[in-house]
């Protein structure tokens, strides 16, 4: 397995907000990733949803 972690967009009607699909063979680069989105000034919140 590789280290790259596979991202792309996803348009939400939702003006406030921004979707992202990431896909990784190690869940906690997701954790991490996650982690620092919600460490910048105007994030309210960073959510990750495991199918």
């Amino acid at each position: 397995m590789t280290d790259n972690i596979i991202l792309s967009f996803n348009l939400t009607n939702q003006v406030d907000a921004i979707g992202l699909n990431l896909a990784s063979d190690n869940v906690f680069k997701i954790e991490a990733i996650r982690a620092r989105i919600e460490s910048f000034d105007r994030a309210l919140e960073a959510n990750v949803f495991f199918p």
